[in-house]
């Protein structure tokens, strides 16, 4: 009944406020001071996309207007920059061999092709519905497609040329992940909430939609092509599970922080980044079917999914955009060699 909704609700934002405030006395001052001077836009910031070898996009939001925001990454300088007024863009996700870049605006019902140079519109497409929602993106270039997963339950898969709707296929509420797994030649999608498994949806049209039993409160999900496998955090479980990406077998769990969600993986290194929302703390892992432990990095409160390029770690978060120097070759050349076989080992950088 009301009664008990209302009682869960407090209870769990309860919960959630005592967590944000004992990972704020918990973090050591020398991390705060860093926190502080590696900070570079104190704007709400979303989804990191890199192209063009220096260059990062992302999303900048300042009250009810969003800005698109292209920085060159060698002298940190903001090289572009668009203001967007009236619309909510959450994900942006961008196709070097095309050149462009792939937003939609949830209050317009709008799915965008912008040019990654300047953020001008190339194609649209307004969707003919009511559903609402925040959204997520995934394209493949060699089947032609760009996906479009909203939360409340509706998944389009459009032509990326025309951005005709191919297919329209309703899901569970609140899904959260979304990539393309090459190895099958289907979107996949994860869960944050009470949902038992993933999904996988084939281009095939004769085949069908699958679920993939796993374990409840899914984070994000990263493809790995060198490995053929791909990685669910499970949030609430401090886990991450290690898929083959050709038969959706679990092959393995990594231990790891409480809340690890939205989770990157660098292919050039073979790393797994993987930071914690609540204690501001990230894990790097090596994938060399090990997984073996590389080190944990203080990054800052509310961390969403990092990136990392030219020596740089970028991670963007409700607080802003914050920069570090790390250097995943020392890193790998340390920690490689050694075998961590538990938690307790983590050594600080």
């Amino acid at each position: 009944n009301k009664s008990n909704k209302f009682t869960m609700y407090t209870i769990t934002s309860f919960i959630l406020l005592f967590l944000n405030l004992f990972s704020v006395f918990c973090i050591k001052k020398t991390d705060y001071h860093e926190l502080l001077e590696k900070t570079f836009i104190k704007f709400d910031t979303y989804s990191l996309e890199k192209f063009d070898k220096n260059k990062i996009i992302t999303i900048l939001n300042k009250g009810r207007k969003q800005m698109l925001t292209c920085i060159d990454i060698n002298n940190l300088n903001v090289i572009a920059k668009k203001t967007r007024a009236n619309c909510l863009i959450q994900y942006i996700k961008v196709n070097e061999d095309r050149n462009e870049m792939y937003v939609y605006d949830s209050l317009q019902k709008k799915l965008l092709v912008l040019d990654v140079n300047n953020f001008d519109t190339k194609r649209e497409k307004i969707l003919d519905t009511d559903i609402d929602g925040v959204e997520r993106i995934a394209f493949d270039n060699v089947s032609n497609t760009i996906c479009l997963a909203l939360d409340r339950g509706t998944v389009f898969i459009f032509n990326m040329d025309t951005l005709e709707i191919i297919q329209k296929i309703s899901t569970a509420r609140d899904n959260d992940g979304l990539i393309f797994d090459k190895d099958t030649n289907s979107y996949i999608l994860t869960f944050w909430v009470n949902v038992d498994y993933f999904i996988s949806i084939p281009l095939d049209k004769n085949k069908q939609v699958e679920k993939h039993k796993c374990l409840k409160n899914q984070g994000y999900v990263a493809y790995s092509n060198k490995n053929s496998e791909f990685y669910i955090p499970f949030h609430q479980q401090g886990i991450i599970g290690i898929f083959d990406s050709k038969t959706y077998k679990l092959k393995r769990y990594i231990k790891t922080q409480y809340c690890v969600k939205d989770i990157y993986y660098n292919e050039q290194y073979n790393v797994l980044f993987a930071p914690s929302y609540f204690t501001g703390y990230m894990d790097m892992f090596l994938m060399d079917g090990k997984d073996t432990f590389i080190g944990t990095k203080f990054v800052g409160f509310f961390p969403r999914g990092p990136l990392y390029t030219n020596k740089k770690l970028l991670v963007p978060s409700h607080c802003g955009l914050r920069i570090y120097n790390l250097d995943l070759d020392q890193l790998i050349e340390k920690y490689a060699k050694k075998q961590y076989k538990n938690f307790s080992n983590y050594a600080c950088i």
